[in-house]
């Protein structure tokens, strides 16, 4: 595939659409700024990489479990592994590229509670991958749009996860999103110290301080628990060594909760301070049992 500095018309020619077409595209998904008009448009690899996802039809999203398969190549499947494609990639013996990670994860999302069910019961995995976060528009006030791509599934992408985080750890997808995501407190998930942060003054939430980790008392951490469970969906990829594509994915994507290797995103200092707030506020309270 090819990678930087392609024109838009050159994508355009090889996705066998018009360039005005696709510059309509990107200028609504890429915006250029006033210094940029009037020069040449060369596309980055993250966005020639969307662009295809968008428009190529040879790179069709994986499908519910209901619906037709994926037309992306897929190799045989063992018998424990049919049967759960709602949030999950196939072929999971083999390393996948970026952009069958994409389409894995813009697959038909599973509800928490599915995706606590046996993985033989389409639950998560016990393997290692990449797994991204969905919510119910305007779960949480100010958050600008990234919207699933199949309209009729009606959520927008909070964030991205992977597990293990390098070749030391012997985390799998289901280890930590239900142990530390879910189940976890604030102490032990990114993910769930962002969600905290956010949903500060909306859950009444009082962070306290537990040795050297922000935390939340036992009561509000099961109410943070029971708004996943509300507000959540989940898909997820199998895939070996998944910190290796972390950053190209959340690069394509464009998780607003992710800060890691995401500082261009208009959310990003949103979040950032809303943490720095969630810290001050169990500063304030001063040593507590959680």
């Amino acid at each position: 595939m090819a990678c930087d500095e392609k024109p838009p018309e050159e994508l355009a020619a090889e996705l066998v659409i018009s360039g005005k077409t696709l510059r309509a595209w990107l200028r609504k998904r890429f915006p250029r700024g006033e210094s940029e008009r009037g020069t040449n448009w060369y596309l980055t690899h993250a966005q020639v990489a969307i662009a295809r996802t968008r428009f190529d039809p040879t790179l069709g999203r994986v499908q519910a479990r209901s619906g037709p398969a994926s037309r992306a190549p897929r190799t045989e499947l063992s018998r424990g592994d049919r049967g759960h494609e709602a949030g999950a990639a196939v072929a999971e013996d083999a390393s996948k590229s970026v952009e069958e990670i994409v389409r894995a994860l813009q697959g038909r999302p599973a509800s928490v509670d599915q995706a606590q069910l046996p993985h033989e019961r389409e639950g998560l995995p016990r393997k290692p991958g990449l797994y991204a976060w969905w919510a119910t528009p305007g779960s949480i006030g100010g958050f600008p749009p990234n919207p699933h791509p199949d309209p009729e599934v009606g959520l927008v992408l909070f964030y991205v996860g992977i597990a293990p985080n390098g070749p030391g750890s012997s985390a799998t997808i289901r280890s930590r999103v239900i142990g530390n995501h879910l189940t976890g407190n604030t102490g032990s998930s990114t993910f769930r110290f962002t969600l905290a942060s956010l949903l500060l003054e909306e859950l009444g939430l009082h962070p306290v301080r537990s040795a050297t980790k922000v935390v939340l008392p036992t009561k509000e951490n099961r109410l943070l628990s029971r708004w996943q469970g509300e507000h959540l969906r989940l898909t997820w990829c199998v895939t070996r060594h998944p910190w290796l594509r972390e950053d190209e994915v959340i690069a394509l994507m464009e998780p607003p909760l992710n800060l890691a290797a995401n500082a261009n995103h208009l959310y990003y200092s949103t979040v950032k301070d809303a943490r720095a707030v969630f810290r001050r506020a169990a500063n304030r309270l001063g040593p507590e049992a959680a």
